[in-house]
């Protein structure tokens, strides 16, 4: 017991969930909010896992909290994956489940379906709920708000832009009036919120909030100390000092993005009045030590409405760092004095604040100081002090200062580079005098970096261009980092700090008003802050065969609504089974190693069922060239060693934690490079020849070379890999409930591993929470191992991978490089192209054959070359195996197709746009895959959207821009694709139509947010002519629809439409004896049950053979689109921003525009993290660094392009596919790659004002690196 002087309360929380009371006594001080949602007896399972580190916002819910000093109410959106349960008393919590179901919508969850905002739907809840809250503080908030409020929410599949254009309706500058009459179905109407309607604070939480009690809950592990007094806190510190054990917690950030962090004691702050205070007095701003970041915002912002701006200097500073700082959710929880303590490098606060020379008061039992900011502060305190508050002091009117920060993403991300700084001048006639000087940077290293000699010499001198040269190389002898600082990028945090400098100095000159005017230099001083994005969506109406007919209207996702209001259930959303048991990895983490394995430890926790490996497997452990289990030696890090069985997560992860691996380390190959050195590959070189190469080559005037590097992307589906595996008692049948894009392998993987015929395993996925090519190979491999475990303890075992697990386990989309040879007359026309392609596998094959294959095909894009040699190679490394991905080969083909014609198009000192033009592939001419190109509507499409996004014009603009502003520039590039679609494998389908009417369809592909179910209830409704709502689509069986093809390569409409048609029309054929005049369709079905006919039929499909002359071929047709993007780019920094994109994509007759639409849009912005921001990045020991949505990441909302229109080309019927359609989910997303050659362009014109016109490399992706050393800017001190 605590020998504080104070009564601790027995340990018992109250809090409300949804308006429900809920008592909990002793709850695990680990346990964090969202288990407690997910799990029995609450399960509310609306609220989903993501990533368990606040970075994606899935887990996002609703916290309120009354105060009774003011007599108010306050709501918060905050990351349940880090609140832990123990914080929530006298707390309440509103899910998604609270606000609305699909009975009786809330306009937030409405919104968001009409608009068709919701795809896989995983992240729906939480970007409701995110909005919910906005809009309990703020009914009318403006875009900017609404845009802002959705930083903390990251969304795979839709773009964005159909969810901001839902929740725009919501915003009081909302012009969803305007937009154009073809969007009307798009769902544009204005949703009004009733706040009588909305959920009630729970009036029993007023008087717990103001009679607010000692509490001490007394955990398994760990105990939790919440105290409410100063005195109390002191007296807890100095009985459990600071150290790894013993911790203060208020937000919970740290500890609960630490997943090795586990203190014994847990010390609460958020309820001491002594560390909330936040007020204005006479020395500046004083802040409590556990005032969140969010309040501390919104103080600054009031107070600088309130005060003169020569005292606010400081704030304002503060301010705008806090702009990028961290998202919404992490605001609202986070404390200033946990950022503060923490001591974190990367704090994009503490440079501004100690610049500001903040005053810190700490406290101990009997003892209070005061100590001035510095760069060590915290290795000072002792370790039974606490940060009791600190003072922001004010600023006066010689004072200058700023921040800066550079990162990865514009918005929530760790800082590459943050920096504060500040002068104090003086007026001495003309003259400005430097008196004082503080320059601090942040983000690199172990700690704060103070310049202190350059600051020493820029006092006392004069504030003008003379003292710039000097502070340049200041900083650069003073600013030194070693090679192996965490993130390297060395030579770009150098160049950065140099920026910054330059960026205050102008920023001080405009403020001092110091002529000459700053003219073009000013451009430097402009931030790329969010702007509300907007777009138009266009297409062509088709007119209905009949009234049932929706093919070709923009129907909704048939789960939306379910989707919006947390209803529609994944894997892991199924409720627990009795006996069931939770799986937990232990994976390699080691490249290349022969290994032993300890599990000894395992016999010291409770709870434990015992440990499977490869010794477990009743079959073959071989699944093609893959392990299910790793057997004495790993070839990469991540791969399973084995699983610890327990009868809870949490034990389960702590037993994994505890089994000792013993490696003995073999030689390691991670990259291409290392692999072509060491002549690693699987199997020989795959080849493409058409005409004479050699003679190619020779024969022309113009010949180059050159190399092109594409990295790999990680999929980033928000439900990671999750299963739950039933063993049935019965004749060792067994069943798989899983999260997969190809079912009939997973159904393999357990028959091999168990060794059981395929007719006693059963596989099924209701939906799945995204995919991307992620889920086709790999996860069998998880599946079958935890289906051993399953069939070793004979009970069910259940799944979910941690995000980091996920990521490690598997792979990504394959980096490719290119090295090519390219001949091509005075025109820009080719004559030859001779390009090697090498790829990194990974550690297996896996799918790494057939993207090379993909590649290949795709390699020449829309080209004609009439002399071409291409060849690929699959490197074998020591990486988790590369695996499928979207588009898998074609983009990164693409790309350096592209990079090849740019090149082509430097080289003549031409425009691209002409060299691409010229080179255009005709119908009937050869492709280097063999066949003869037919159907294109390429020239169309060009045209179209030249015309449409006035390319010759906005040209003109961007030179005039760009000769207007020195350090901002801007880029233009038009970029086309074509995409070969090749329908492949069997497709099966089942349609049972009942005597009340209604129809059940069971086909074999997988609903990922595609739209697929959705589509194929609307061929249905086409082929029997029937309203749609008559038709549920099932969940995917493979005991109904044996042997399906795997759901990617975009062909699933084409197949799975064709089966449902064809079963259609089996029951149609039918029925037609008893059509009657009244044409009743209830009235025909029991006519002819009646009668004895069979109402029910299966589909089938198998792409039919093709001919081109007497030689066969695969059956296929191709997909063209064309993508427009303008980009603007600092020059000092590497930042950009999309102002512009048009595509114009043909979709043949399109089954359903507002899918496909989305579908376009969710590819293209995909493809831009790909191509820009999206960097996997391994260690050297073959781990990956870039494991969590902290250190890789994708584009969020605020990323997409500021205007983005898209337009289906319309009048273009496809004969091959189902009702004169086209595949539509992987074709658009190498147009994203415009955005990629846009920012070249724009660096383009950066080097060529410098005087440097030569042709450069430039790698994918573009990273605010790559675009910074490329813009040759360092020439800063010339």
């Amino acid at each position: 017991m605590c020998r504080a002087t104070c009564s601790w309360l027995v340990a018992m929380i109250s809090f409300f969930v949804n308006g429900q009371k809920i008592l909990l006594e002793n709850p695990e001080p680990e346990t964090k909010l969202l288990d407690l949602l997910r799990k029995s007896p609450v399960h509310l399972t609306g609220t989903k896992q993501g990533c368990n580190v606040g970075g994606c916002g899935a887990c996002t819910v609703m916290i309120s909290k009354y105060y009774a000093s003011t007599d108010e109410i306050r709501h918060w959106s905050v990351n349940a994956c880090l609140l832990p349960v123990c914080s929530l008393d006298g707390l309440a919590v509103t899910t998604i489940e609270g606000i609305g179901n699909t009975q009786k919508l809330h306009p937030c969850q409405e919104s968001i379906a009409r608009s068709n905002g919701s795809q896989c739907g995983f992240c729906t809840p939480g970007m409701v709920m995110s909005m919910y809250t906005l809009l309990r503080n703020n009914p009318k908030p403006t875009e900017t708000e609404m845009q802002l409020s959705l930083h903390g929410n990251l969304c795979r599949c839709t773009g964005y832009r159909p969810i901001l254009d839902g929740f725009r309706s919501f915003c009081k500058d909302c012009s969803c009036s305007e937009k154009q009459e073809e969007l009307k179905n798009y769902g544009n109407e204005r949703f009004i919120i009733e706040p009588s309607q909305e959920v009630i604070f729970p009036p029993e939480l007023k008087l717990q909030n103001s009679a607010m009690t000692s509490l001490l809950i007394q955990g398994s592990r760990t105990k939790w100390y919440r105290p409410i007094t100063l005195n109390e806190l002191l007296t807890i510190r100095e009985q459990f000092p600071a150290n790894s054990d013993n911790m203060i917690v208020a937000g919970n950030i740290g500890i609960g993005c630490d997943k090795l962090a586990k203190p014994s004691v847990l010390i609460a702050v958020s309820c001491v009045n002594e560390l909330q205070v936040l007020e204005i007095n006479e020395k500046g701003l004083l802040v409590g030590a556990a005032v969140t970041i969010g309040c501390l915002e919104e103080k600054l912002m009031k107070t600088m409405k309130s005060l003169p701006e020569s005292k606010t200097k400081y704030f304002k500073a503060l301010l705008d760092m806090l702009h990028w700082f961290a998202n919404p959710q992490i605001k609202n929880v986070a404390t200033i004095g946990g950022n503060i303590v923490n001591g974190c490098p990367g704090s994009d606060l503490i440079p501004v604040l100690i610049v500001a020379g903040t005053i810190l008061n700490f406290a101990s039992k009997g003892s209070f100081r005061e100590t001035v900011m510095t760069a060590s502060f915290h290795t000072k305190m002792s370790d039974t002090e606490i940060l009791q508050s600190l003072i922001i002091p004010y600023s006066n009117e010689d004072i200058y200062v700023a921040g800066y920060k550079q990162a990865k993403r514009r918005y929530v991300a760790t800082a590459i580079v943050n920096a504060s700084m500040s002068v104090e001048i003086k007026r001495i006639g003309e003259a400005c005098r430097v008196e004082d000087c503080k320059i601090m940077y942040g983000g690199m290293g172990h700690t704060v970096i103070m310049a202190d000699k350059t600051q020493k010499m820029i006092i006392g001198r004069e504030w003008n261009s003379y003292l710039l040269n000097e502070v340049y190389e200041s900083l650069s002898s003073e600013i030194n980092f070693s090679n192996d600082i965490e993130g390297g990028m060395v030579k770009y945090r150098q160049l950065l700090c140099l920026s910054f400098f330059y960026k205050f100095y102008l920023q001080v000159q405009m403020e001092l008003g110091n002529s000459p005017p700053l003219g073009n230099e000013e451009s430097a001083l402009k931030d790329f802050k969010a702007v509300p994005a907007k777009g138009t969506q266009i297409y062509s109406k088709k007119s209905p065969q009949s009234l049932n007919d929706t093919i070709g209207q923009p129907v909704m996702h048939l789960s939306a609504l379910e989707q919006a209001t947390g209803e529609a259930l994944y894997v892991d959303d199924i409720p627990s089974i009795d006996g069931e048991a939770y799986a937990g990895l232990v994976m390699s983490e080691c490249a290349h190693a022969r290994f032993k394995v300890d599990a000894s430890g395992l016999k010291e926790i409770e709870d434990i069922l015992g440990f499977v490996s490869v010794d477990d497997v009743p079959g073959s452990n071989t699944f093609g060239d893959d392990n299910f289990f790793a057997d004495g030696v790993v070839t990469a890090v991540g791969q399973i060693i084995g699983i610890v069985v327990a009868k809870t997560k949490e034990t389960a992860q702590r037993g994994a934690r505890s089994v000792k691996i013993d490696y003995e380390k073999l030689p390691t190959i991670l990259t291409i490079e290392e692999a072509r050195k060491a002549d690693s590959y699987f199997g020989a070189a795959n080849e493409f020849n058409i005409g004479n190469i050699s003679e190619g080559l020779k024969s022309s005037f113009h010949k180059l070379e050159g190399s092109i590097k594409i990295g790999g992307q990680k999929h980033f589906y928000f439900e990671t890999c999750a299963c739950l595996v039933i063993p049935r008692r019965e004749h060792k049948e067994i069943e798989l409930i899983c999260s997969s894009q190809f079912l009939n392998r997973c159904h393999k993987s357990l028959s091999t591993c168990l060794a059981i015929p395929s007719n006693k395993v059963v596989a099924r996925a209701k939906r799945i929470g995204g995919g991307f090519g992620g889920k086709l190979v790999r996860p069998s491999l998880l599946y079958a191992a935890i289906a051993v475990a399953a069939n070793k303890f004979q009970v069910p075992v259940r799944i979910m991978l941690d995000r980091e697990e996920d990521m490690q386990f598997v792979g990504s989309r394959s980096p490719f490089v290119g090295v090519y040879s390219v001949a091509f007359n005075d025109e820009g026309k080719l004559i030859a192209l001779d390009v090697q392609l090498f790829s990194n596998g990974g550690s297996t094959l896996d799918f790494s054959k057939s993207v090379m294959e993909t590649a290949l095909v795709h390699l020449q894009n829309v080209y004609n070359v009439p002399n071409a040699h291409f060849s690929g190679r699959v490197c074998k490394t020591n990486i988790p195996s590369c695996t499928a991905m979207r588009a898998y080969g074609r983009p990164q083909a693409q790309l350096i197709m592209e990079s090849i014609m740019t090149h082509v198009a430097h080289e003549l000192g031409s425009d691209p746009v002409k060299i691409r033009e010229i080179n255009f592939i005709n119908d009937g001419e050869k492709l280097v895959s063999g066949r003869r190109m037919e159907g294109s509507t390429l020239k169309r499409c060009w045209n179209a959207l030249i015309e449409k996004c006035n390319y010759y014009k906005i040209k003109e603009e961007v030179d005039i821009f760009n000769k207007s502003n020195l350090w901002k520039k801007r880029g233009i590039s038009v970029i086309p694709t074509c995409s070969r679609i090749t329908p492949f494998g069997q497709a099966t389908a089942l349609v049972h139509v009942y005597t009340d009417g209604s129809v059940l369809v069971t086909h074999g592909g997988i609903e990922m947010g595609q739209g697929l179910h959705t589509k194929m209830a609307q061929v249905c409704a086409r082929c029997l002519d029937i309203p749609i709502n008559r038709i549920h689509v099932s969940e995917t069986n493979i005991d109904k629809v044996p042997n399906s093809a795997p759901t990617g390569g975009s062909i699933n409409n084409d197949i799975y439409g064709m089966a449902i048609k064809n079963a259609c029309e089996q029951i149609m054929e039918r029925l037609k004896p008893f059509k009657e005049d009244d044409d009743n369709w209830e009235k025909r079905i029991n006519r002819a049950f009646a009668a004895g006919v069979n109402l029910s039929a299966q589909g089938f499909y198998h792409p039919p053979d093709a001919w081109e002359g007497t030689e066969k071929v695969s059956y296929c047709y191709y997909s063209f689109g064309v993508g427009f993007s303008m980009v603007e780019v600092d020059i000092l920094t590497g930042n950009w921003k999309v102002v512009q994109t048009d595509i114009l994509m043909d979709v043949g007759d399109s089954l359903n525009p507002a899918i496909d639409i989305g579908q376009i849009e969710g590819a293209f912005v995909q493809g831009m993290g790909l191509f820009t921001m999206e960097e996997c990045s391994y260690l050297s020991d073959g781990s990956l660094y870039t494991d969590s949505p902290t250190t890789y990441k994708i584009p969020g909302c605020s990323d997409i392009p500021i205007e983005m229109n898209v337009t289906l080309l319309d009048n273009c019927p496809n004969k091959k596919a189902i009702f004169s359609s086209k595949a539509i989910g992987e074709p658009p997303l190498f147009l994203a790659s415009s955005v990629f050659f846009a920012i070249r362009d724009a660096v383009k014109s950066a080097r060529e004002e410098k005087g440097v016109t030569g042709y450069f490399e430039f790698f994918s992706p573009a990273s605010t690196e790559r675009i910074r050393l490329a813009c040759e800017a360092d020439q800063l001190n010339q």
